[in-house]
């Protein structure tokens, strides 16, 4: 716990208030961490403490470890969802949002009313930090990263959506491979992707890759879509 709070606050002072024990106390268990692993793990800088190298890499083992005994120490005996008074933060993607969170509302107005939800738009590139900080409880999409005190447990399977004009592009459904592969597309994507869910040896031919389907309404009837563009709905 001493590392933790040192590794994380890169104070002694700020450790011991984390601690709640005295400043010299945390200074003896300094200097005990920096004898067992043989480096000095915290140096002075002109802008306070700075981590070592090696301090820097022991940071996610440390707080992992930490984390897990936690949960065993801290566990509560019993969970009566019916009873309990607790909000929880869920980060989730637009789409996910849509179709589960109304699905988990009436079941928790059923089992579990003290129950409160935080929504926030998920975001991959800083999910498993936030999860880590305990600034969200649960995320919610398609989760391939992560360590091994990362759980991940699968909810529900999931395809994807390909709007086209069949009299625009002169084929009729259902579209076939070589079509898809043959057209233009908008993509919607979270992460930025510059290539569709389909690639067989070569990727398929994404014009636009917007964040959300805002911008992929369809031409007014009045300026016909000539460029036969598939739309592909992508999160």
């Amino acid at each position: 716990m001493a590392l933790d709070a040192l590794l994380t606050e890169r104070s002694v002072t700020r450790a011991a208030g984390h601690l709640n024990v005295g400043q010299s106390a945390m200074s003896s268990s300094l200097g005990r961490l920096r004898k067992l692993l043989g480096d000095e793990l915290l140096t002075r800088a002109p802008d306070g403490m700075r981590l070592t190298p090696r301090a820097v890499a022991l940071v996610e083992p440390v707080r992992s470890a930490v984390r897990q005994f936690q949960c065993i120490v801290l566990r509560e005996d019993s969970f009566d969802p019916a009873t309990v008074e607790r909000g929880f933060t869920l980060a989730v993607p637009g789409s996910v949002e849509a179709y589960l969170i109304p699905r988990l509302l009436a079941l928790l107005g059923r089992e579990a009313p003290g129950i409160s939800l935080r929504l926030r738009a998920l975001d991959y590139g800083s999910v498993l930090g936030e999860l880590d900080a305990d600034q969200v409880d649960l995320a919610v999409g398609v989760l391939t990263e992560g360590q091994a005190h990362h759980k991940v447990r699968a909810l529900y399977r999931f395809g994807y959506l390909c709007l086209f004009n069949p009299e625009l592009l002169g084929v009729a459904p259902p579209l076939s491979l070589d079509d898809y592969l043959r057209f233009p597309h908008i993509m919607t994507s979270k992460t930025g992707a510059d290539h569709g869910v389909v690639d067989i040896n070569r990727r398929t031919k994404v014009k636009a890759s917007p964040s959300s389907f805002t911008p992929q309404r369809p031409d007014p009837p009045a300026v016909p879509n000539r460029s036969g563009t598939a739309l592909i709905l992508h999160s």
